[in-house]
């Protein structure tokens, strides 16, 4: 498993040659997964040409690279959620995301907060500008 935080900043590898496409510096979720990421160096890797997003580096195959930029697309760039408040659909505090767990594959697993329980990740309804919504349990 790893975090949002370890993702943000990792550097992009090409598997097929061993080559860097820059750091990630966006990340794309949808439907409680990351879909693509977006590196400094103008690419964008969809979920599906991503290897892992564990260990040092996020290896991908570069079937389906793209330069379309993320601030193109409509989703929420989870690389902004960190520091934001998570709110219940009723309107309900919980507190500040300090990081989010994600595994291999990139589904998000829970969203660990600054002060509290962690909250599963399954119950992830939106995130925007200025909060994440979570669903009541």
């Amino acid at each position: 498993m790893t975090t949002l935080s370890c993702v943000i900043g990792q550097t992009a590898l090409a598997l097929e040659d061993a080559s860097e496409h820059g750091e990630v510096t966006r990340v794309a979720v949808s439907s409680g997964r990351i879909n693509a990421v977006e590196t400094d160096d103008h690419v964008t890797v969809p979920a599906s040409a991503i290897v892992s997003f564990e260990g040092d580096m996020l290896t991908y195959r570069s079937a389906g690279l793209t330069t379309e930029s993320l601030s193109d697309q409509s989703e929420f760039h989870w690389s902004k959620v960190l520091g934001l408040v998570a709110l219940v659909e009723t309107g309900e505090g919980l507190g500040e995301v300090a990081d989010v767990d994600l595994t291999a594959d990139g589904s998000i697993t829970s969203l660990i907060m600054t002060n509290g329980p962690s909250i599963r990740g399954d119950r992830v309804l939106a995130a925007g500008s200025y909060a994440v919504i979570v669903s009541a349990e």
